[in-house]
């Protein structure tokens, strides 16, 4: 797992995720492919010129890394402009960026705005994974 790195959604699709730390995603319908090809999915919504979610971003790859150690490849970590996938922020209620979300079965589960410390972060995810 040492070769892990950013994939794009279609890039993503494509290979499958085992080896992206995380997927940028550049859509609605890509978003929906993606969180709903694994059986968890975090997906981070940011928007551009927010410095929270520039300071947020290694900790949330490092999150990333931690878990799938843990889980393999029955978890994807999403990066999600909210410019780009506009409509899906919006039906998800993302008023605010950074704003991290758990989705189990395709399902958002959990859920908090603004930056979280890496541990913090595997921690509610393998709570929700079982693990």
């Amino acid at each position: 797992m040492a070769s892990m790195r950013l994939c794009r959604g279609a890039e993503a699709l494509r290979m499958g995720t085992k080896d992206c730390v995380t997927v940028l995603v550049e859509g609605d319908e890509e978003f929906e492919r993606i969180v709903c090809s694994k059986p968890i999915a975090v997906a981070v919504f940011t928007s551009p010129m927010c410095p929270a979610c520039e300071m947020y971003r290694p900790m949330f790859r490092e999150a990333a890394r931690v878990v799938k150690r843990k889980l393999g490849d029955r978890v994807v970590f999403v990066e999600v402009d909210v410019m780009t996938a506009y409509e899906k922020a919006m039906e998800l209620g993302v008023l605010s960026t950074p704003t991290t979300i758990v989705f189990k079965e395709c399902r958002p589960v959990d859920g908090f705005v603004g930056p979280a410390y890496p541990e913090d972060l595997v921690e509610i995810v393998l709570e929700h994974a079982g693990g």
